[in-house]
């Protein structure tokens, strides 16, 4: 049987919201349904605001440590994410927040990556479309 690991980070979501019933269930049916099939955990962050909690959350090292809070996990150490894929897991970074990419590096050792609203995305995704559109047309002139 396959197991599997989801951290849900949810920015600015207190776990007393979820666990003092202050937002009602039906509200979030899938977030429930993992909490009640699953393993619960709560996980205090180091900090008020992502850019100095989430690379404490990914690596367990401090921003002060590694250059400040301006660079995400880019010069720490591997993160949870790395060591889960070396040991055979497939990851999956999804956000929905201009948190990616290569200043903060959070999504390093993801197998697949999907950020929901980051607008460089976009912009890399038009590139790319335009970039494989000329690469179709070259290969159709040599015919």
């Amino acid at each position: 049987m396959n197991k599997n690991i989801f951290l849900i980070c949810i920015d600015g979501w207190r776990y007393d919201s979820i666990k003092e019933n202050c937002i009602p269930k039906k509200i979030i049916p899938n977030i429930t349904k993992l909490i009640n099939n699953g393993v619960e955990k709560k996980i205090v962050s180091n900090g008020m605001f992502t850019q100095v909690a989430f690379p404490t959350l990914l690596t367990q090292t401090f921003p002060l440590d590694y250059d400040g809070h301006n660079f995400g996990i880019k010069n720490r150490p591997k993160s949870f994410i790395e060591i889960l894929k070396e040991k055979g897991f497939e990851t999956n970074f999804l956000a929905a927040a201009h948190i990616t990419g290569p200043l903060r590096y959070y999504e390093r050792g993801s197998d697949t990556v999907l950020n929901l609203c980051d607008h460089k995305s976009f912009i890399e995704m038009y590139i790319r479309q335009y970039l494989d559109h000329e690469i179709i047309l070259f290969k159709y002139e040599q015919l």
